[in-house]
């Protein structure tokens, strides 16, 4: 039986309480690379995007707090317009596709992208 294929996500938040945000923030860096400072990619299953907004569900105030995941068809090179998170002439899915790739040798299952 294949693998369903995971599907590439945007994951933003804007966290009111700064014990609140430094929580949100570990836990979604388990999960995904950072862009900037409150927003992250990563390729979720479906099965562990849920585990993950069951586990911020328990950190958030929802009255306060606001966090945001966008699902992308493929992540595509943006325009990037400023500071860069990558050197020049390194793209995000070229990262993502060597981690894919490498993730069957990894053996720390914990390091993002080992899915």
């Amino acid at each position: 039986m294949s693998k369903a294929k995971d599907i590439y996500y945007i994951i933003a938040y804007d966290i009111s309480d700064p014990k609140r945000l430094r929580k949100v923030h570990r836990l979604v860096k388990e999960y995904a690379m950072a862009l900037q400072h409150s927003v992250f990619i990563a390729p979720f299953s479906q099965s562990l995007l849920n585990e993950m907004v069951s586990r911020l569900k328990k950190i958030i105030a929802p009255s306060k707090d606001d966090v945001r995941i966008y699902p992308l068809s493929y992540p595509q090179t943006p325009e990037i317009y400023g500071k860069r998170k990558l050197p020049d002439g390194i793209f995000l899915n070229t990262i993502m596709d060597y981690q894919s790739q490498s993730s069957t040798q990894a053996s720390d299952a914990s390091l993002p992208f080992i899915l």
